[in-house]
């Protein structure tokens, strides 16, 4: 794989205001300046579900940045699977096919009132992100706790019960949003 860095370089222009038609200078006329600074977390609209939203560091737009987003995401789906509410899923991808499936599967069982007990998926290792523009690729290493499923009635659903389960030969893929201020997961796979 071919390890790319950006360096992002922001070019500031001043403007020089002269000329003011009743002989006043520029600083008694303008307001006063206020000093620019890039927006901080504060300032961003909150992502996520309410009680697990995205933290600051993962709303960064670079290396580490990534990382951490990946590493909140897939903690998510481990909460999005032991709680069966998809929140957050798909607000925090961009075309992600698995993405939607495994939100869509998460609202499957919850209309179904189905019972999940266990469950949960772990970030068990991720590699240093491969950067190509805004996209930033990962081999990650996902593992499932056992899980059992349960119908409304008690009875345990065999065939979506699982044991633990480890998927070392994973990846994902996050894309930087400068319209959400986020990274977002673009592609994943677990195998």
């Amino acid at each position: 794989m071919r390890l790319g860095r950006t360096t992002a370089a922001v070019v500031v222009g001043i403007a020089v205001l002269a000329g003011c038609s009743d002989g006043e200078t520029a600083n008694e006329t303008l307001p006063p300046a206020t000093p620019s600074a890039a927006p901080t977390s504060d300032a961003l609209r909150p992502l996520g579900p309410l009680e697990f939203p995205v933290p600051p560091e993962a709303r960064v737009e670079s290396l580490a940045g990534a990382s951490a987003f990946v590493d909140y995401y897939v903690a998510l789906m481990g909460r999005a699977q032991t709680r069966l509410t998809s929140e957050g899923l798909r607000e925090l991808s961009s075309d992600c096919k698995s993405c939607t499936v495994f939100a869509d599967g998460i609202d499957d069982y919850a209309s179904r009132s189905y019972r999940v007990e266990g469950g949960g998926i772990e970030l068990k290792g991720a590699s240093d992100p491969v950067m190509i523009n805004r996209r930033a690729e990962f081999s990650i290493s996902v593992q499932q706790k056992m899980m059992k499923v349960s119908d409304p009635t008690g009875k345990t659903i065999e065939d979506l019960s699982t044991p633990n389960s480890a998927y070392p030969a994973s990846g994902a893929a996050a894309v930087w949003s400068s319209i959400s201020g986020s990274w977002l997961m673009a592609e994943l796979t677990i195998q």
